[in-house]
């Protein structure tokens, strides 16, 4: 396991009892119609919520995802796993959104759940997200971007810190795939915690993973 060669820290997988398939089937369980990766419980250290980050927390995050870069480089990954454009991200994106969106609409806000009201009060956002990138987004730029494994979904939540805030376990590797290595940023500089608010854009954020990631980066970003 490249990951554990190089000391990431990541929860491994379970197998299920009685699977002998010798591929990926071994660790996806089934629940309630969806599928999952089973990753074992990891109970070192604790979860810092985004409003509670600070600047050594974000650097250590930015350095985590360079290292995670440095272990998988040169690793193709398969199917899905694979880079796409993002003009087919956005259109499965879109599909998913809108039906969604019909969805929450036909249920009555007595029996909506959490995430299902906080959709509710962003539909705006969404659909502006969506037409900003209709306009904006610009695929041959996107092609020269340095490419890598990313984890695509590290973020405070998916990390735990110990006391001395270094980082103890990274959790969530259901989305890594082949991508830009800056799309790891994203959320690790726009992230929310599970609550309604979104957390403002910050330069000292996005500098915080930077100088992070350059300084454990294999390969700078240029």
């Amino acid at each position: 396991n490249r990951l554990e060669e190089k000391q990431v820290p990541g929860a491994g997988l379970l197998k299920k009892a009685g699977s002998a398939t010798g591929g990926a089937d071994d660790f996806i369980a089934e629940y309630q119609g969806d599928h999952y990766l089973v990753e074992k419980f990891m109970a070192e250290g604790h979860v810092v919520r985004v409003k509670d980050a600070k600047v050594h927390h974000l650097r250590e995050m930015g350095g985590m995802a360079a290292r995670i870069n440095n272990a998988l480089s040169g690793f193709e990954p398969e199917g899905e796993k694979r880079w796409k454009p993002r003009e087919q991200i956005f259109r499965e994106v879109q599909k998913d959104l809108l039906a969604y969106r019909d969805a929450v609409q036909r249920t009555t806000s007595e029996d909506r759940i959490a995430a299902q009201n906080l959709f509710a009060a962003h539909e705006d956002f969404f659909a502006g997200q969506m037409d900003a990138f209709r306009v904006h987004y610009n695929e041959d730029l996107m092609r020269t971007l340095d490419q890598g494994i990313v984890h695509n979904d590290l973020h405070c939540g998916n990390v735990k810190f110990s006391a001395d805030g270094e980082i103890t376990a990274v959790l969530d590797f259901g989305y890594v795939q082949s991508d830009a290595r800056i799309v790891e940023f994203n959320n690790l500089v726009l992230g929310m915690d599970e609550l309604p608010g979104l957390c403002p854009y910050s330069r000292e954020r996005l500098a915080a993973v930077l100088k992070g990631y350059q300084r454990k980066a294999d390969h700078k970003l240029n």
